[in-house]
């Protein structure tokens, strides 16, 4: 019953869920609250899995002292002493752990040496071609496109094209410098990089699919709101015409990035802020999401 109960959670949250959240208003109205929701979703559905894999394999071992109490693995669910179906829930379990702890690790490797080999590309590129720039705290890089961007990693650079200088003036330059630094005082890298990395383990599962796509969508607008609390919407708003073009780096964060159409109607018409009371509770309902899987298995167990 503990194993349907949390794959039966895992479902909802995969397929019925993430349709939802990505449609929700309120997102764009606190954009650092549903970054935390689309984790929280994420995660839920890997803690579950993970626990209807261990509860196939295990069984409640109860004893009349409290510290005996203990999970041991079922080894003879495997040898088929608990009938044809316990043997094959104890394979399938044994299956998905061996899954999640393949798929995970080499996912993160991938991640890890892929982006490290970028990186290292991009530093060179920047030692050999860029000029640092004081007055800004960037880089200035020559291209023909406008473009502005951040090189995220221990110390991330701000990159700016000679082409976003000439276009841009005094107050649209200062916008798209603080949204950028805003990704870097954030660490948005690696709220995207957490997202992509279920993604890239279980590709074509509806909520880690979504969740990628909404993340580096919303790390945007969570930089556009830095922006605008020191040069306000306008300039900014200007700038994200100008800078319209695709960003010469597909693993940076650019200041034309996520959907620069629904930028542009958040600078122009800001949604009004959600209330402190209901970021509070949606904020201790996210974060408890990811601990429900864990409640039902102790609920099961320990229930009388």
């Amino acid at each position: 019953m503990t194993c349907l109960l949390l794959l039966g959670f895992a479902a909802v949250l995969t397929f019925l869920v993430p349709g939802h959240l990505a449609r929700a208003g309120w997102a764009a109205r606190a954009p650092r609250l549903a970054i935390r929701a689309w984790h929280a979703v994420g995660y839920a559905v890997l803690i579950s899995s993970g626990l209807a894999a261990a509860v196939a394999l295990m069984h409640w071992s109860a004893s009349h002292e409290l510290a005996c109490v203990t999970w041991q693995v079922c080894l003879d669910a495997l040898r088929g002493a608990h009938g044809r179906a316990g043997q094959v829930a104890a394979f399938a379990g044994l299956a998905t752990l061996t899954l999640l702890s393949v798929r995970l690790p080499t996912a993160w490797w991938q991640m890890t040496t892929t982006g490290g080999r970028i990186r290292r590309r991009q530093l060179e590129m920047l030692h050999l071609t860029g000029t640092v720039r004081a007055d800004l705290d960037a880089t200035v890089v020559p291209a023909p496109d406008p473009a502005a961007y951040l090189v995220p990693g221990r110390h991330p650079h701000i990159v700016v094209t000679t082409e976003a200088l000439h276009r841009l003036d005094p107050s649209e330059l200062a916008a798209v410098l603080e949204h950028e630094r805003a990704h870097a005082v954030g660490h948005h890298h690696r709220l995207r990089a957490a997202a992509a990395l279920l993604d890239r383990a279980f590709p074509r599962v509806p909520a880690f699919t979504h969740a990628t796509r909404q993340v580096n969508r919303l790390v945007e607008l969570c930089a556009d709101d830095a922006a605008v609390r020191r040069q306000g919407p306008l300039p900014l708003a200007r700038a994200l015409v100008a800078l319209a073009v695709p960003c010469p780096d597909p693993l940076a964060l650019n200041a034309a990035g996520g959907d620069p159409a629904e930028r542009l109607r958040r600078l122009l018409q800001p949604p009004p802020p959600l209330p402190l009371p209901a970021r509070a509770a949606a904020a201790a309902a996210w974060a408890l999401l990811p601990v429900v899987p864990v409640v039902i298995v102790a609920l099961e167990k320990l229930a009388p």
